[in-house]
């Protein structure tokens, strides 16, 4: 699970790209649809075939779409930490592993810069492969 509920300077809107591949009428995805076959002439169809297998991967959690995407972003803003990080009281312990990426990592910094009793520790993924129940193994 990712640090989530701040904004990261230089990604202001990250979701964006989600919300428009699940947003009723799906204009995105007819444009997609549209542009595959010149895609394919240009090399560049596995990159709309990943944007496509994402909207159905996305489409595969409605409750989850509908509490990320299909509400007014005042809503959707309204829920995040920005403002009261420091009001946080309990420690946080965030992991962040040495290939993560950059937005993996600009949340875990903006939870780090807290005031109060956040601790970040950097681990390696070295000799962690998925577990078919979910988890990790060692």
């Amino acid at each position: 699970m990712g640090a989530e509920g701040v904004r990261i300077p230089g990604k202001p809107d990250r979701w964006r790209w989600e919300r428009w591949l699940t947003a009723h009428p799906p204009l995105l995805v007819w444009l997609l649809q549209l542009l595959l076959p010149i895609a394919q002439g240009v090399g560049q169809a596995p990159r709309i075939d990943r944007a496509l297998q994402r909207r159905e991967q996305l489409r595969r959690s409605p409750a989850a779409c509908q509490i990320l995407f299909r509400r007014r972003r005042v809503a959707i803003e309204s829920e995040g930490l920005d403002q009261q990080l420091a009001w946080l009281k309990l420690p946080v312990l965030l992991l962040q592993a040495e290939d993560d990426s950059s937005i993996a990592a600009g949340l875990n910094q903006a939870y780090a810069a807290a005031p109060r009793s956040i601790h970040s520790l950097h681990c390696r993924r070295r000799g962690f492969s998925p577990n078919p129940s979910g988890g990790s193994s060692p």
